[in-house]
């Protein structure tokens, strides 16, 4: 048995008292820290629940208090950030329904004051007709606008996503094309294509198209009869530009900024002004942009850039 000398004996107690009582001191801050932390969590977790931005964030010196602090603080900008993007898509959304019953006017009351003369006046054939080809045009107005405008909610509210494919360009030119000819036709605008078929672009077809038709619809609308409407595809390393080029009056340079913006029209009030938003819209959701050259009086040329993969 080791036998311990008295002043052996008083270190030892001595050095024990001293453990105990850094043991004890520690426990203490140790409770006191955990109690402040507790302290934080409740007015933390009560602020993120009400809405209210924490202000301070106390700095904790145990490790794992200070990683469940970090990990509040990042709940809490997950969600400020949830917060900020529906509050974005609500007034998306009531700026869309205000521009929905601030377009619609027009037509429904066109289609409203036609009705009226239908209804109480004797018309001949050739004035009903007349009538009734007016009657016409203001319904394929109003369900283009209403089409154009669902399209639009969806994206600009980021509901819609594209669906990205690596596929032939030329057959989505050709079908933008194809939905044109109606008005080419009828003015009779000669197309020349320069688009080799073996070009692979990663694209969404049919909104592609869709944003490639409101190009060529624009064109053929204000380009003068028998003029030349002429698309050329260049695949370059990263991107692959679409030039859609016509003979039309051009765009001035005080209008160049403002045509992709929401119901910009030119002066004659010819269009909805939805095409070419929608257009930029759809291009620049496929990691696109676009570029336009127009000189008045001898034509413009719109350039839709896509990223080849």
């Amino acid at each position: 048995m080791i036998k311990f000398r008295g002043e052996t004996l008083n270190i030892l107690l001595t050095l024990l008292i001293l453990l105990l009582l850094i043991l004890g001191i520690k426990i203490y801050i140790t409770e006191k820290e955990l109690n402040r932390f507790v302290d934080f969590h409740k007015k933390s977790t009560e602020n993120i629940i009400s809405g209210n931005k924490n202000s301070n964030y106390p700095f904790f010196k145990d490790d794992r208090l200070h990683r469940m602090e970090n990990s509040i603080k990042t709940i809490e900008k997950h969600i400020n950030e949830e917060k900020s993007v529906i509050i974005e898509d609500k007034l998306n959304l009531q700026s869309i329904i205000s521009d929905i019953s601030h377009q619609v006017k027009t037509p429904i009351s066109n289609i409203k004051m036609i009705n009226e003369i239908l209804l109480s006046r004797k018309l001949d054939e050739k004035q009903l007709r007349e009538f009734l080809l007016s009657l016409d045009k203001e319904v394929d107005k109003l369900n283009f606008l209403m089409q154009s405008m669902i399209t639009m909610s969806l994206l600009e509210t980021g509901i819609m996503k594209f669906n990205t494919r690596i596929l032939p360009i030329y057959d989505t030119i050709l079908s933008s094309l194809n939905s044109a000819m109606s008005l080419i036709n009828e003015k009779d605008i000669n197309v020349k294509v320069s688009c080799p078929k073996d070009i692979l672009v990663k694209h969404d077809p049919k909104w592609t198209s869709e944003a490639i038709y409101n190009i060529m619809n624009n064109a053929a609308k204000f380009s003068p009869p028998n003029s030349t409407l002429a698309i050329d595809v260049v695949q370059d390393q990263f991107y692959t530009s679409i030039s859609i080029k016509d003979n039309g009056p051009g765009i001035s340079k005080e209008n160049m900024k403002d045509i992709f913006k929401k119901f910009y029209s030119k002066s004659n009030g010819e269009g909805s002004g939805i095409g070419l938003h929608l257009t930029e819209k759809i291009i620049k959701g496929q990691n696109g942009y676009i570029n336009v050259n127009s000189q008045l009086g001898k034509g413009t040329e719109f350039i839709l850039h896509l990223p080849n993969e």
